[in-house]
């Protein structure tokens, strides 16, 4: 590139640079007629003048280098400063989808940002790259490389033969890739990301949940007592996600947690991710944390009857039953009371609830609906948002940071969360689970059901999914990972791009909108 630049200075005599800045003007105002042409609607404009920044800004790439090749005696004025421009539309990022503002924004964002969205990404949904195609190495060679990798971390020969002596990889687990398996397939992927709403958070469950959780209350009320004053977590939480981990203890796991984190660290989708906590899994026997029989868990190799990982141990494990022993695997006090102090580690404000169902009005913007955007409840009722009986959000509201969520875009409830979600949030990384136990939690303290119903929705595949973020992408609308996940991010973005479509706007990923996206980008 440099030595054709070169080249072109000196064949111009010097005028190249004046040439190549023509050149970018020129390329600005094709952006802007080709977006207007694209996008169409109401949103026409601001679309077309962010597409022409983004444009500006990369040919400014290009002339940034001029400098060097200017021809020798020539005078090399000091930049001045761009001005700001004033009122003007820009992107602003928020949770990832880039939506069009005016300058005055707090989240207005630069020029170079925009640049760096323009690279060029795959369009096609049957040429994204499948991470099953690449073979697997034999599993007792994989093994044996990871022997060096433990025994640095100080795990002994003698531990590590017995905790690996005649595993084999349990290739029908969840969130595997290897060679024949569709890693788009239902059961290549957790429940929390291939379910829609509905059939996640189905009132079966919960109401059954709700009524054993309120005898457990009876129950445990003792110890739940002393963990809430100790650390400020609601006991109405800590039992919903004892319900839902473990159905109270009645779930019967089989699996062994080594040989679960071997398949995932060796097959899985997150291979890092697992060999980290396996190999941490390793020490804690080494360690005589926990006996083997006893390292029994899920297909993620999640433990004990409040299902925490191994590396959760040393940062979240308590001895709450005062045996100066922190064992979340056969002592309930102490696998509740861990629970609670991995929320509180995590965020949890005390005496703070988790959020609120709300109702919002028909013309409520649904790409608000992300963690991103937190404002006050007062800012939020002034957008119309309401208690589901219409009436104003509580006094206990007021000065409450919170944010909009969406799970069903238009097609269920709505809910202000605040930053005890996100502490919830953080004990399993799904949208869904969080509002599974927030909602549970408040079913078990006496609540009702939603009062919204949950419509039943055309769950898109991951595939196609993964390939509308592709496609989205493309047009600068979404600005997050490629995951094949219907996560707000992406919801978000579908409304942006049904609002510049002059589409009826409902945040939710479905056939129509996957269809409409892929008609665009065959143009």
């Amino acid at each position: 590139m440099r030595k054709r630049l070169d080249h072109f200075a000196r064949s111009t005599g010097g005028a190249g640079p004046i040439l190549l800045m023509f050149a970018a003007f020129a390329v600005t105002f094709l952006t802007v007629s080709t977006a207007m042409r694209l996008f169409g609607g109401k949103d026409d404009v601001e679309h077309a003048a962010v597409k022409s920044i983004q444009a500006t800004a990369v040919v400014s790439d290009v002339t940034n280098a001029l400098p060097s090749i200017t021809p020798t005696g020539t005078e090399v004025l000091a930049k001045e400063p761009a001005d700001e421009p004033k009122n003007f539309a820009v992107e602003t990022k928020t949770e990832g989808v880039t939506l069009a503002l005016s300058s005055d924004s707090k989240e207005a964002v630069t020029e170079k940002e925009f640049a760096e969205e323009t690279l060029p990404l795959v369009a096609n949904k049957n040429t994204l790259p499948e991470e099953g195609e690449q073979e697997l190495p034999p599993f007792n060679v994989w093994l044996t490389k990871l022997w060096p990798e433990a025994q640095a971390r100080g795990v002994s020969r003698e531990t590590f033969e017995r905790a690996t002596a005649g595993i084999e990889p349990e290739m029908s687990l969840p969130d595997l890739v290897f060679p024949g398996r569709d890693r788009h397939s239902a059961a290549s992927g957790q429940a929390e990301f291939v379910k829609s709403p509905e059939a996640y958070l189905t009132e079966k469950s919960l109401r059954r949940l709700a009524a054993e959780g309120r005898e457990k209350l009876e129950e445990h009320g003792e110890v739940l007592t002393e963990i809430e004053e100790k650390y400020g977590v609601s006991r109405y939480v800590v039992l919903a996600i004892w319900g839902r981990e473990s159905n109270f203890g009645a779930e019967n796991f089989k699996q062994s947690a080594i040989r679960a984190l071997a398949t995932q660290a060796y097959a899985g989708r997150r291979r890092a991710q697992f060999r980290e906590e396996l190999l941490v899994a390793l020490t804690l026997l080494e360690r005589r944390v926990v006996a083997l029989e006893d390292m029994r868990g899920s297909w993620a190799g999640a433990m004990g009857q409040t299902q925490f990982m191994p590396s959760d141990y040393d940062k979240y494990a308590v001895d709450q039953d005062g045996d100066s022993r922190p064992n979340p695997w056969s002592s309930l006090p102490d696998a509740l009371a861990s629970a609670a102090n991995q929320l509180a580690r995590n965020g949890w404000i005390a005496k703070d609830r988790w959020g609120y169902e709300v109702s919002i009005k028909k013309s409520f913007d649904c790409t608000l609906a992300t963690p991103e955007i937190t404002r006050p409840v007062e800012e939020w009722a002034d957008l119309g948002v309401r208690l589901p009986n219409g009436k104003s959000l509580s006094d206990e509201t007021r000065g409450l940071q919170a944010s909009m969520l969406m799970p069903a875009g238009d097609y269920g409830p709505s809910f202000l969360t605040t930053q005890n979600f996100l502490a919830i949030k953080a004990y399993n990384a799904s949208e869904l689970y969080a509002l599974f136990v927030g909602h549970l939690s408040d079913r078990i303290a006496g609540g009702k059901s939603f009062v919204k119903s949950w419509v039943k929705v055309t769950q898109t595949g991951s595939r196609d999914v993964e390939a509308l973020q592709v496609k989205l992408k493309q047009l600068g609308i979404y600005n997050d990972k490629i995951d094949g996940k219907a996560g707000s991010r992406t919801r978000a973005a579908v409304g942006a791009y049904q609002r510049l479509q002059n589409l009826p706007q409902d945040c939710w990923p479905g056939p129509s909108v996957v269809s409409h996206v892929e008609k665009l980008a065959a143009r």
